[in-house]
């Protein structure tokens, strides 16, 4: 198990001196380690209703792990639990009702049955069946287990073969039948599904990736997995401070949603005013044509007032300009003013948005190109390792520098989705110095990992004190990026302006 970023709090003791104990607030664990956390909550549930494990694990699955509400429950009715969940045959009202506040008791799940197989008909003397007595032979159960895991993480919901039979099949049955990859399959959807809602744990959302943190506190926190991974425990999206949740949504959403395109027709184009079709002014003429070769009507207007182009002559101003636009532009309500108000509105709206995202994506594409060059610097430190015989201690800031270049151009990118929604104000001006700082910052640390070393390789190189004073320019470089980041971030979460 690997812990994440570090609290310290005081333990209580009789010296004199208190004692720092280190406090993690969030953990990477495996999903073995999960299993484990899984089948604890699972045993101390069963022996606190007094159910089997079996019994246990159906109950909680029923329930989506809720044991709150799976215990109030529990103690109103435990009858119609047992319905529900699949543990006890379908029942009349009647009888659930007169059992409301009775205690069962644990159900024995039965094993063995006589007759021929419910599927294939053979007729054999060892048969397994559940309490509903339907009986199937030992291959028509593991064809039956084997397809199921194959189809997905439903696998451990499984009924009655049955098809009218609505019992739950026990866990034990299932690992009797299942072959050893299958029950690997089964178990880890069973995690998953504990994992999923279980809300203080959340799998790593990079792809391959098998780790999983727990998070006890809850809420938004950077997690950085052992995959080297940063990702958010609240949404599970890639890492966005300073950004919250519900704004990369929204600036998702922009990304991806027509509404962009909208927004352009509507700041770029006008309708023509006889068939609405959209047109845009692609010259500098205002007589325009609504072309019928791409499907327009002919009609000719003037771009500004939108007026019949028959009406425009050497009175109204000529190609080039319209009186009559100018006349109603002065009228507060005129319709042409209102449109024309409504465009530039748009066109602002547009310019704002393309100058956010033309920045955000420069630094998605030079973060993934950072992400490129890690493997690089890794050769690099190999070579300097192999070829020179530079200790492998020594040659580590070769790989922090990359990381901290990749850190800061995800950081970076998320500021522009955070500027993007940030009202005007001193607050902003103050938020925008300290990202133009990091910015430059990040250039130049940038430029520092991409150097080529080949003066450092050569042979004929035997003076040191280049590489040396390389290295002592990129270490600095990059704890004075760090902090910068730091300050950053955390003064956007405590506000910017309160510090000034």
């Amino acid at each position: 198990m690997e812990s994440g970023s570090e609290e310290w709090e005081e333990e209580e003791q009789s010296d004199e001196e208190p004692h720092l104990v280190r406090q993690h607030s969030y953990a990477i664990i495996t999903a073995a380690e999960v299993e484990g956390k899984l089948t604890k909550e699972l045993s101390d549930f069963s022996e606190l209703f007094g159910v089997s494990m079996d019994e246990g694990l159906i109950l909680l699955v029923s329930y989506q792990w809720n044991r709150h509400r799976l215990q109030d429950e529990w103690l109103t009715n435990e009858l119609n639990v047992r319905v529900k969940s699949g543990l006890s045959l379908p029942q009349s009202d009647q009888t659930i009702a007169s059992s409301r506040g009775v205690k069962l008791g644990s159900i024995r799940l039965v094993f063995c049955a006589q007759g021929d197989c419910e599927i294939c008909y053979k007729r054999l003397v060892e048969k397994d069946a559940l309490q509903c007595q339907h009986s199937f032979c030992g291959g028509c159960w593991k064809e039956y287990f084997e397809y199921s895991v194959g189809e997905g993480p439903q696998c451990i919901s499984l009924q009655c073969p049955r098809f009218d039979c609505p019992l739950a099949v026990p866990e034990s049955m299932v690992r009797k039948y299942l072959s050893p990859a299958a029950l690997n399959q089964y178990i880890r959807y069973k995690c998953e599904n504990f994992v999923f809602f279980e809300k203080s744990y959340r799998w790593c959302p990079y792809p391959g990736c098998t780790f999983i943190s727990e998070f006890p506190n809850l809420g938004s926190h950077e997690i950085k997995c052992l995959c080297a991974y940063t990702y958010c425990f609240s949404c599970g999206e890639e890492a966005h401070r300073p950004a919250l949740c519900r704004t990369l949504r929204e600036w998702q959403n922009k990304n991806s949603a027509e509404s962009e395109n909208v927004t352009w027709i509507l700041a770029n184009t006008k309708q023509c005013p006889h068939c609405r079709k959209p047109i845009e002014k692609n010259q500098g003429c205002n007589h325009m044509t609504c072309n019928k070769i791409v499907g327009g009507c002919g009609h000719e207007f003037c771009w500004l007032c939108l007026g019949p182009w028959t009406d425009h002559n050497s009175s109204t101003g000529g190609y080039y300009k319209c009186n009559k636009y100018e006349s109603e532009m002065q009228k507060e309500s005129s319709s042409v003013k209102k449109e024309e108000s409504q465009r530039t509105l748009a066109k602002t709206e547009l310019d704002k948005y393309m100058f956010y995202f033309e920045r955000y994506n420069n630094h998605l594409k030079a973060q993934k190109l950072a992400k490129q060059q890690l493997p690089e610097a890794e050769h690099k430190m190999q070579l300097l390792h192999d070829v020179k015989h530079y200790p492998i201690g020594e040659l580590e800031f070769l790989r922090e520098g990359a990381e901290q270049v990749i850190e800061c151009r995800r950081v970076l990118k998320c500021t522009y989705v955070f500027g993007y929604y940030l009202e005007a104000g001193s607050e902003k001006n103050l938020f925008e110095h300290l990202q133009q700082q990091l910015e430059e910052n990040t250039e130049h640390l940038h430029e520092l990992a991409e150097k080529k070393l080949d003066e450092f390789l050569s042979q004929e190189a035997l003076d040191r004190s280049p590489f040396y004073h390389y290295k002592s320019n990129l270490t600095n470089y990059s704890q004075v990026t760090k902090r910068f980041l730091a300050n950053l971030l955390d003064g956007i979460d405590n506000g910017l302006t309160d510090f000034v």
